[in-house]
């Protein structure tokens, strides 16, 4: 079959013609990629930055503990472990207070004159020791029991200030009691009159809603505590130990315990110590949930993110329960409530 050189010239256009236009269209693609594409993904990625705390800058962070104790130290060390799960590289500065309040000035002229970006205080000391200072920089409370009560936050004209809550919120507190005792009618309640984190009308109110009445009980002098603890046994099936460091000093604290074992009379508490001491049940914060707690609100905080709230509970609770006081009291508990102690005495 003989092929004519008209042909193959014919042949050779049309490929050429191809080449050409498939060359033309990598040029027009890659002018494509480089006039939109490309700015375009450098500016999404630029955003995403923005939002993303771990993938700007690592945070510089400093954290003032009240003093060395473990509970301290499980917080803090809290804290920084789940901060470092989310935020990459963050640079954390530990300043120790060590119970000493006049060492407050030169930490706070070290926080003032450095370049942090966040201030974490570990104890009631370590708040009250930086107080009076404002760093232009948001200061989270952490290991307070009640830090919007305590310091008075809700009157503060410092924006900055934000805290965990180590009291497990009183709704919460009440339904768990009922749960392990659910034949508890009444609870009475002492406080002195110059309590600073005593709320009784939101208690009064969670109470309520599982069918328990609070028998709150004033007391302006420790002198009237004896006759306290004789109306408070006199009009509840239970007591409940709130915070108040007016009331509950090293002596009395093992007087009221002993007043209510004698007539055999459950105690709940917010501590596990006073669970150790006699008491039967505690409610209360995990030291290290309110540390890992902190280090969210962090995060929410790098971000610029918004918040409901500027003073939150700690996440999840922690039971401690007494058998021996169970056994006197002719209170049994159940396996599914046992499971969810931390610690059984």
């Amino acid at each position: 079959m003989q092929v004519s050189a008209y042909s193959l010239l014919r042949k050779n256009q049309k490929t050429n013609g191809i080449e050409m236009s498939n060359k033309r269209l990598k040029f027009h693609a890659r002018r494509l990629l480089l006039t939109f594409i490309v700015p375009f993904l450098l500016l999404l990625l630029g955003s995403l930055a923005q939002d993303n705390p771990s993938a700007q800058t690592p945070p510089n962070i400093a954290i003032v503990i009240s003093r060395q104790i473990d509970p301290y130290q499980q917080a803090a060390d809290s804290f920084s472990s789940e901060l470092s799960r989310h935020v990459r590289g963050s640079r954390i500065k530990l300043f120790n207070l060590d119970s000493d309040l006049s060492k407050g000035d030169k930490i706070a002229g070290e926080i003032s004159s450095g370049t942090f970006d966040l201030l974490i205080t570990v104890g009631t000391e370590a708040f009250r020791a930086i107080s009076s200072r404002s760093f232009g920089i948001p200061v989270i409370v952490t290991m307070v029991y009640d830090p919007l009560n305590e310091f008075d936050l809700a009157a503060s004209s410092n924006q900055d200030i934000y805290g965990v809550s180590l009291r497990v919120p009183f709704p919460e507190q009440f339904s768990v009691l009922k749960s392990f005792c659910p034949n508890i009618r009444s609870l009475s309640i002492i406080y002195t009159t110059e309590s600073s984190t005593f709320l009784g009308a939101d208690m009064t109110k969670a109470a309520k809603s599982v069918d328990l009445e609070l028998v709150l009980i004033p007391i302006d002098n420790l002198n009237k505590l004896e006759h306290s603890l004789s109306f408070a046994k006199s009009e509840s099936d239970a007591f409940l130990m709130i915070m108040d460091k007016e009331l509950y000093t090293s002596a009395t604290t093992q007087n009221i315990l002993l007043f209510f074992m004698r007539s055999k009379m459950p105690v709940f508490s917010f501590s596990p110590n006073y669970v150790k001491a006699g008491a039967l049940l505690s409610i209360s914060s995990n030291y290290a949930d309110n540390g890992a707690t902190a280090a969210q609100l962090a995060i929410k905080l790098l971000a610029n993110e918004p918040l409901e709230d500027r003073i939150i509970s700690t996440s999840g609770i922690r039971l401690d329960w007494n058998d021996h006081a169970a056994q006197a009291l002719g209170i049994k508990l159940s396996d599914e409530n046992r499971k969810k102690c931390k610690k059984i005495y």
